[in-house]
């Protein structure tokens, strides 16, 4: 397989490295992964990029995942790294978690900023290291402006019931969060 990969190198037409690099990806044994991750780095046309990218993640190892979350966090088109986010999401190992939830507070689309939150909010309800982070994307959310801050709520819902079970206050913050959604329908 390491022989395959350095063929991989030699293709010179960087689409055809990119599908070649996404077939063989399944059948990478990990020690070669590492290499995959930095052969997608001479991918040129940021597409092909996610591409590959997406491909690799499930299967790396958890001391490749740093690597990988900049390499989406650098990608350039918003909506594009947006999409990845939500896609590496479930995969991102608990210390890159609070990494995802900056990269998410960063997009500036609605919408996309919306996916990925709802994307990260079930995985941070699992992990109570990682409630203090709650009240920063709170902020966050408010400085938007009231309707990106109820669409964040919504997509935040999963991890405000979680911290209302942490807090032994199960029915008080999930029941504030919805009564704050419902009155801004009513009054928009």
């Amino acid at each position: 397989m390491a022989e395959t990969l350095q063929i991989v190198h030699t293709i010179d037409y960087k689409r055809g490295r990119a599908d070649v690099l996404m077939a063989i990806a399944p059948y990478l044994p990990p020690e070669l992964l590492a290499e995959a991750l930095q052969t997608k780095r001479t991918i040129e046309r940021e597409e092909n990029f996610i591409r590959v990218l997406v491909d690799l993640v499930p299967r790396l190892p958890s001391e490749l995942f740093a690597e990988a979350f900049q390499a989406a966090h650098a990608i350039k088109d918003e909506k594009e790294r947006a999409k990845v986010l939500v896609k590496i999401a479930s995969y991102l190992p608990p210390k890159l978690i609070a990494n995802g939830l900056e990269a998410a507070r960063a997009i500036s689309s609605e919408h996309s900023h919306i996916e990925v939150l709802a994307k990260l909010a079930p995985i941070l309800a699992g992990i109570p290291a990682k409630d203090a982070l709650f009240v920063a994307t709170l902020r966050d959310s408010a400085r938007r402006g009231r309707p990106i801050l109820l669409n964040d709520l919504a997509a935040l819902m999963p991890w405000i019931t979680a911290l209302a079970k942490r807090a032994q206050q199960p029915m008080i913050l999930a029941a504030l969060a919805r009564a704050v959604i419902e009155t801004a329908r009513c009054w928009p």
